[in-house]
């Protein structure tokens, strides 16, 4: 790493450098090292308290139409009801409305972001990163200010359904995520890629942290009102920085538009036309892990959180947030970890496929803790949960040019907003559907898709191995 001396000798290099892996490119580096981290962990930071505090406000909000007690900033207590009694038909009923609540919010969300995730992330390789994601900053803005309207006058839940439509318009999270990662792997090599984007996860998981650790005693002492305000502030904050202080990486290319449906064919076409090097197949298969993975991380938070609410666990808003920082700081923490100690020695698949079993290992632990202890033991068994979200992303991206990783990121964007849909349906859908019988099946599902995506990556590793032994073959009878 230069020091500033050097840097200050040299005035006359410029600011911004080619892309080490292209020289021929659009794309050019900048010097500074930590730029887009910044940006991704601030959006987190305000993003994620506007789904923990509004589920919170939603089952409050219900939970008074129904008649039932709910206080999410009372304090802990032994809340176990009769199943025979009035009081848990009460709360129940609550669990089934708030989850088809938080469906049809999820749903509203996604179906605009499949399409824009998709414009956005191609129409970034020709004119630029930034774009991406500023559009989600101020999606998620709007919909932070709608839903501290609502709480601030009491207006029906309905309005959060526009809100929703309108930050899912806007490229959503999905967004926020490949103009980010993308951005990360222009800035990066082929050797350091691995690392680089998972620290881009690490961001992610810190400002999640931040966000569910700081919510839960913050709706304890103000209610639901200041948490939206704070969200609006921290969004203004992140899109000044966005705006003036990140510069751009892709140098934008002539008579580029913005609605064409070229985006769509730049997005799908790595999946349905070779480019000689056969990396179509490979890309097909880590894309199937990607998608089963990432709708356990997607379509866990809404059950997660109704079972944490329920009896007899019932977790108020400090504890919730407490348990939802401390799982996702010990998933980051010990995916970065074992990057750093073990990424010279093993290869980026043997990461996903060890990601895999650690993922497995939580939702089964998750489907049977039914006391406060063994809850908090889950953050334990998370240790290595997230493992292959980051090493999938870092596998593929090396198999596209530079200028295709928006493309690449954008069609990563869209299978996790299909993700989201999906499992709603299939997770919170059978949470609600099963809590006469046992709430951890919807998390027994969870771990079939990692087991899934476990077979899945095994079928990868042979495939790659016979190819490896057909290519040393050919070359040793040329030769």
């Amino acid at each position: 790493m230069e020091d500033h001396n050097s840097i200050d000798q040299d005035e006359s290099k410029p600011l911004m450098q080619k892309h080490p892996d292209d020289k021929d490119s659009h794309i050019t580096i900048p010097k500074r090292r930590v730029i887009i981290e910044p940006v991704m962990c601030m959006y987190f930071i305000a993003m994620s308290p506007i789904f923990i505090v509004g589920e919170q406000y939603i089952y409050s909000r219900v939970a008074e139409d129904h008649g039932f007690k709910f206080d999410s900033r009372g304090e802990i207590s032994d809340c176990a009801v009769n199943h025979s009694s009035p009081e848990y038909q009460k709360e129940k009923a609550v669990q089934e409305v708030t989850s088809r609540w938080l469906l049809i919010l999820e749903v509203a969300i996604t179906v605009p972001s499949i399409f824009s995730t998709v414009i956005i992330g191609a129409y970034s390789d020709k004119a630029g990163r930034k774009i991406a994601f500023i559009a989600p900053i101020i999606g998620c803005s709007l919909r932070g200010i709608t839903y501290m309207i609502v709480v601030y006058f009491r207006l029906p839940l309905h309005w959060l359904i526009l809100s929703s439509v309108f930050e899912g318009l806007a490229g959503s999270t999905g967004s926020a995520i490949l103009s980010c990662f993308a951005y990360a792997c222009d800035v990066s090599t082929v050797e350091n890629r691995s690392f680089r984007i998972t620290v881009m996860e690490i961001s992610i998981g810190i400002g999640n942290a931040i966000a569910v650790g700081s919510t839960g005693p913050l709706i304890k002492a103000t209610g639901y009102m200041v948490p939206y305000v704070i969200i609006t502030g921290v969004h203004l904050v992140n899109l000044t920085y966005a705006c003036f202080f990140v510069p751009e990486t892709v140098k934008e290319q002539p008579n580029t538009n913005f609605f064409t449906l070229n985006h769509f064919k730049d997005t799908f076409k790595l999946y349905v036309k070779d480019n000689g090097t056969k990396r179509r197949w490979k890309l097909i298969i880590l894309l199937v892990v990607f998608f089963f993975c990432e709708m356990v991380i997607a379509g866990s938070k809404g059950p997660q959180a109704l079972k944490l609410l329920k009896s007899p666990l019932c977790f108020n808003s400090v504890l919730f947030g407490l348990y939802q920082a401390a799982q996702g700081l010990s998933m980051q923490t010990g995916t970065m970890i074992a990057v750093k100690l073990f990424q010279k020695r093993v290869s980026d698949v043997w990461f996903a496929f060890f990601g895999c079993f650690g993922g497995m290992a939580t939702n089964i632990f998750f489907g049977f803790a039914n006391t406060r202890l063994l809850i908090f033991m889950v953050v334990i068994v998370a240790f290595t949960g997230n493992m292959v979200l980051p090493m999938v992303r870092s596998m593929m991206s090396k198999l596209v040019q530079p200028l295709e990783q928006g493309s690449l990121f954008a069609s990563q964007a869209s299978a996790r907003a299909l993700c989201v849909l999906t499992s709603q349906f299939m997770f919170t859908a059978t949470y609600a559907a099963t809590l006469g019988i046992w709430n951890g099946i919807a998390f027994m599902l969870m771990a079939g898709n990692n087991l899934i995506a476990l077979l899945v990556i095994i079928l990868y590793m042979v495939l790659i191995k016979r190819e490896k032994k057909k290519e040393t073959e050919k070359y040793a009878s040329i030769n």
